[in-house]
């Protein structure tokens, strides 16, 4: 049952891993404030785009792989993970335990699947698929509004250590996320949400240690997940933008073909 929680990191892990390059320079410039005293939403968010390498570098990234490890310290288990998306919205996630096997899980076009060692192969499907539907966009926040339907700034708050500022974005679906963005850097240091699973809605959120600079894109590099009273450490230890993903990368797997078939084919 424990093995399963490893499938909440797409749903967050992949929005945090897509982050770029630092120019503390430009991070520094004053943003507008409103009435209260409190930036927008577009504010926030486009001082992180610039924080992290600027709009016109993450528009020139059409596809990513990024590798690392995954270690869940309370159970003595540590394994390597792989990540790749494209702009087109596609992704795939794998995670490969030593002594057991390995697990994946993605979005291939339309259809969204999991290969899990307990549960074997999976259609994702509803709510659940709309959300990691959402994640695989590896850069929604050079276009924000094109996944959530509201947000606001609704205040600032001590997350993950440092005065931050309070963003509350809300999904087409009515599902509601917090992002913490440093009020000093612009980097983004928290999320919380509560993730929609086959198990049920399970309180998650995910805090950001470290990012590490890769080909001129700053990206959050160290991260620990919580979820279901299990702690989750990501570590990437590499990223590539633009590798070639052709051919059958996002292929869907001949185990979820084998869903979509219908009965007695």
């Amino acid at each position: 049952m424990k093995l399963r929680i490893v499938w909440m990191l797409p749903l967050l892990v992949l929005a945090v891993v897509s982050t770029s390059c630092g120019h503390r320079g430009e991070v520094g410039d004053a943003m507008a404030k409103s009435s209260d005293g409190l930036p927008s939403v577009d504010d926030v968010i486009n001082r992180y785009v610039e924080a992290t390498g600027g709009r016109k570098a993450w528009e020139s990234v059409h596809s990513y792989r990024a590798d690392g490890k995954l270690e869940m310290p309370a159970m003595g288990l540590s394994a390597t993970l792989m990540m790749m998306g494209n702009d087109e919205g596609d992704s795939v996630m794998e995670v490969e335990i030593p002594g057991a096997g390995k697990q994946a899980q993605g979005v291939s076009g339309d259809v969204v699947w999991e290969l899990s060692l307990m549960s074997g192969p999976r259609l994702i499907e509803g709510e659940e698929a709309a959300s990691n539907k959402r994640r695989a966009d590896m850069a929604w926040f050079v276009d924000w509004k094109k996944h959530y339907s509201k947000g606001a700034c609704v205040g600032t708050e001590e997350a993950n250590g440092e005065p931050c500022y309070r963003l509350e974005l809300t999904t087409p679906e009515g599902a509601e996320e917090t992002h913490f963005y440093s009020v000093d850097s612009g980097l983004e240091k928290a999320i919380s949400m509560t993730v929609k699973h086959q198990m049920g809605d399970i309180p998650a959120s995910v805090e950001i240690n470290q990012y590490s600079d890769f080909g001129g894109l700053k990206i959050a590099s160290g991260m620990i997940q919580r979820a279901a009273g299990m702690d989750q450490v990501i570590t990437i230890t590499s990223f590539v933008t633009n590798p070639d993903l052709s051919g059958d990368a996002f292929a869907v797997p001949d185990q979820i073909e084998a869903l979509l078939q219908p009965a007695g084919n």
